[in-house]
């Protein structure tokens, strides 16, 4: 596998030079002179690879030992990525969504005693925004991660199909506890109701409905 740094440097040819160097979350990532940031629709495979070991080495040094965050970002970026093989999408976006959608939930808890949405949305955009301008992902891909981070509980701000998938992808992970012990037919409305992509839709009954069933 290629390092990271050349296959970095080595994909913006309109860079012209390196200046610096800067350690960050604990890895090297090069400086330039030029602010031409990689852009994430843009990458191929092996740098979406890279790219998500840096989001998911980021995300679990903001989180620290909070293992149950760390698992929970971890499930919800493995049926993020699944809903995105089949509806589409920006991979850049999504697997860095799926990575920080939660990111900002110790600062709400640290702020206002509360891990409520309303706090994370709050709290979660300039953490997101930190890390993904460390590693070097352009402003576009970084604000339209951001506005998913900060509309990830409300939904009110964004609906683009990249914010659909992580919407999903979350619900995906969060059903278990927040319907646990409900009624199956009850259970198939809401998620009618609640899931924005048929993906995500034919995986939520796909293990809750139809698995039930068996």
């Amino acid at each position: 596998m290629p390092d990271f740094k050349y296959l970095w440097a080595s994909s913006r040819p309109s860079v012209r030079s390196l200046i610096a160097t800067s350690t960050v979350c604990g890895r090297t990532v090069w400086m330039f002179d030029e602010i031409r940031l990689l852009k994430s629709q843009r990458l191929g495979k092996s740098e979406l690879t890279l790219l998500r070991n840096r989001l998911v080495d980021a995300m679990k040094k903001e989180f620290g030992n909070d293992q149950k965050r760390v698992n929970h970002s971890l499930l919800v970026l493995e049926h993020a990525e699944e809903i995105l093989r089949q509806e589409g999408g920006d991979p850049g976006v999504v697997i860095a969504a799926a990575l920080l959608h939660d990111i900002g939930i110790q600062e709400a808890e640290r702020k206002y005693g509360s891990s409520a949405g309303r706090y994370q949305e709050i709290e979660g955009p300039p953490i997101a925004r930190r890390i993904m301008m460390a590693i070097g992902l352009d402003a576009a891909t970084v604000d339209h991660v951001c506005r998913i981070v900060g509309s990830h509980h409300s939904a009110c701000s964004i609906n683009s199909l990249e914010f659909r998938i992580l919407w999903d992808a979350d619900w995906l992970v969060n059903i278990v506890d927040e319907f646990a012990g409900a009624e199956k037919n009850w259970l198939k409305r809401m998620i009618d109701k609640i899931f924005k992509t048929k993906a995500g839709k034919r995986r939520a009954y796909e293990l809750f409905i139809l698995e039930e069933s068996c």
